[in-house]
């Protein structure tokens, strides 16, 4: 949603290139309340369940299991969902706009940006990453943190 905020908020209007962020929050906002049981309007019941599109494919369609009533309030509930996030993604967006303008100025100039730049204009330090090291101690995994700046 932070797109689709970003270009209200900078352009007092909203263009197409959204779109396919839309399609994906609203499946993943279907799938956690008609699958996952993630909505307590919903409930824990799961109301769906993936069917592939064509055979051998690794496309699915979501085939719905309830009724008409039940449906239209998952529709409801992914649509308060949808909502809620896209406030929030207002509001964040709106709360760092300088760090925003800063960012969007940078990839203009360059396209892309890896971490450390994202973290230097946004003004705070890069968290390190945990991984696993391949060292397994006492049957367990050992996990390090691994410094990503490129000195």
């Amino acid at each position: 949603m932070g797109g689709r905020a970003a270009e209200e908020i900078v352009f007092a209007e909203v263009s197409t290139g959204a779109q396919n962020d839309l399609e994906r929050a609203t499946a993943l906002g279907r799938q956690m309340s008609a699958m996952y049981g993630m909505s307590e309007r919903i409930g824990l019941a799961s109301c769906a369940q993936r069917q592939p599109t064509f055979l051998n494919s690794s496309e699915t369609q979501i085939q719905r299991e309830c009724s008409e009533q039940t449906a239209r309030e998952i529709d409801e509930e992914v649509r308060d969902l949808l909502a809620l996030s896209y406030d929030e993604a207002k509001e964040v967006l709106l709360l760092h706009r300088d760090e925003m303008d800063r960012l969007a100025a940078e990839l203009i100039k360059h396209e892309a940006m890896d971490g450390q730049t994202f973290y230097k204009l946004i003004g705070q330090e890069q968290p390190a990453i945990r991984v696993a090291d391949p060292d397994v101690i006492d049957g367990e995994l050992n996990l390090k943190e691994v410094n990503q700046h490129a000195d």
